[in-house]
């Protein structure tokens, strides 16, 4: 989860291997510096069962344009217009509390 990113970043190899689309080009900017990058659509899903699951529907995302090991990024778009997001990394380890504070 990346609170300084507008939305969510995909690397290029997951995007290839999910075949998602890519729609125009632009350039993106961020703590790894300045890109080409696609804008696309994907379904974002976080949980893995269905029971903890929280499905936000198909969202706009960005690819970027060459495989690296950039992780996937989860920026503020759509997540914080439904979450209170907290990081806590004064503790022992570093955690995340997400609690809704609106209805999906």
């Amino acid at each position: 989860m990346d609170s300084g990113a507008d939305t969510l970043l995909i690397p290029a190899q997951i995007a290839e291997a999910l075949g998602l689309e890519k729609r125009d080009e632009h350039i993106s900017g961020g703590v790894f510096g300045r890109g080409k990058c696609y804008r696309t659509r994907v379904g974002f899903v976080i949980g893995r069962t269905n029971a903890d699951k929280i499905d936000l529907g198909t969202i706009d995302a960005v690819i970027s344009a060459e495989k690296s090991d950039i992780p996937i990024l989860i920026g503020r778009d759509p997540l914080f217009k439904f979450f209170e997001i907290t990081f806590m990394e004064y503790k022992d380890r570093p955690a995340i509390r997400i609690a809704q504070k609106k209805s999906l």
